[in-house]
């Protein structure tokens, strides 16, 4: 049973909710939040039934717009389960996600949210018999793979983004295409979506990057993205681009990211936003993408961001052994973009994640 719980939150939870999934109101409360379940989410098997619920907010609370739940029912006990919940930002970035493995069976009550949820997606069952076909969830026939970009900022320790191992069962860093290792996660600050790798075994081989001070940057500087760009389609190795900085605020006035024209794609994820003199200021992080053009109908052009280097102090904080950085050699001149890739290259891995 657990291992079907924790398969219907990676396969049906948040994945469901991020894409064009048909959503059903069934309440709203006192202070004007709407409840909705997902109706593609819906999965029963013998007395169980597993769905996903959202309660949207009328007005943001501390940055959260939306919470989304996933329940199981006990039909013929009337009793529920919380699996999973996740608070989500306006533009539907995850804030933050539990889950809830040993939670107990409770009552459901006759007035509650619970009982008002269960009703109305007996009420849908009810309408659409075949919505729910193919019982419970099942394992995925091969394990999801992902890949992203990373980069040393000590002999045994890489940064990269949250989001990038947040759901993942193995991570692998493969350096300069070739040597590769395991890695582990030590610390993640999902508010600024930012994760602490710790590898061993090529601390012979890399050549760790400098920090910047982010709060030099001004708009209009010009700065260089490295990471491993849609590798299942322009291959492997290591790409470049180029742009500025547009804004030192990001998305929604976001005081802890750039706003860069430099063009990303999947895969850039997690990689090195450097100056020009190598430095690295920021953390690749976003793009306006799909859900943007979606919601709005505006097409943006090279619209990214890239999260501050300064959060990767806040990151490391005071719980390492060691939390002082080595001082890698500082470039005192403008270097041109063809010396930013080969000193890039020195620092960077691109990041194998299996989920499952």
């Amino acid at each position: 049973m657990q291992r079907i719980l924790s398969l219907f939150l990676i396969l049906f939870f948040l994945p469901l909710y991020a894409a064009n999934a048909q959503n059903v109101e069934y309440a709203k409360n006192s202070l004007g939040d709407k409840y909705y379940f997902v109706t593609e989410s819906i999965k029963t098997g013998g007395n169980n039934i597993f769905v996903s619920a959202v309660r949207e907010f009328s007005v943001e609370r501390g940055g959260a717009a939306k919470k989304v739940f996933a329940v199981v029912f006990n039909t013929g006990e009337k009793k529920y389960r919380l699996l999973a919940a996740a608070t989500l930002s306006a533009d539907g970035k995850v804030v933050e996600k539990r889950e809830y493995p040993q939670a107990i069976w409770q009552a459901i009550a006759g007035n509650s949210a619970e009982a008002a949820l269960l009703s109305a997606v007996t009420r849908y069952l009810a309408q659409n018999p075949a919505a729910a076909a193919g019982g419970e969830p099942k394992a995925p026939s091969a394990n999801r793979q992902a890949t992203a970009t990373g980069f040393f900022i000590t002999p045994t320790l890489i940064v990269t983004n949250n989001h990038v191992v947040n759901a993942a069962r193995q991570i692998e860093v493969i350096y300069n295409n070739e040597l590769k290792a395991p890695a582990t996660v030590i610390r993640v600050d999902p508010a600024n979506d930012l994760a602490l790798l710790e590898v061993h075994g090529l601390e012979q081989s890399v050549v760790p990057l400098a920090l910047g001070q982010s709060d030099t940057v001004r708009e209009g500087m010009r700065i260089y993205a490295v990471g491993f760009p849609l590798t299942a389609y322009i291959g492997l190795t290591a790409k470049i681009s180029e742009g500025i900085v547009s804004g030192t605020v990001g998305y929604r006035g976001d005081t802890r990211q750039f706003e860069i024209s430099a063009p990303i794609q999947p895969g850039n994820s997690g990689g090195p936003l450097l100056n020009e003199n190598g430095e690295v200021i920021g953390v690749v992080s976003a793009e306006l993408g799909r859900k943007f053009v979606d919601k709005t109908g505006i097409i943006p052009q090279n619209v990214n961001f890239a999260i501050k280097s300064d959060g990767i102090q806040n990151l490391l904080g005071n719980q390492l052994d060691n939390p002082g950085l080595p001082i890698p050699k500082r470039q005192k001149s403008v270097l041109d973009a063809v010396s930013i890739m080969e000193l890039a290259k020195k620092g960077i891995v691109r990041i194998a994640v299996i989920m499952n």
